[in-house]
């Protein structure tokens, strides 16, 4: 994938796909457990995917 598309999907289709999984834990009442696994995960899936996007050849 080019650095350039990786960007786009990074900064535009990856926020959306967590506001919609925010607003789903909103709406079953998640447990702090659940809340807790969400904003770890988000920070690490950014890092993650953004270095295995740019590293792509």
């Amino acid at each position: 994938m080019k650095p350039a598309l990786a960007l786009v999907y990074l900064v535009v289709v990856t926020p959306i796909w967590y506001y919609l999984m925010f607003k789903l834990l909103q709406s079953a009442n998640a447990s702090e457990l659940m809340w807790f696994l969400f904003w770890a995960y988000v920070p690490l899936h950014f890092l993650v995917s953004a270095v295995a996007k740019l590293s792509e050849k």
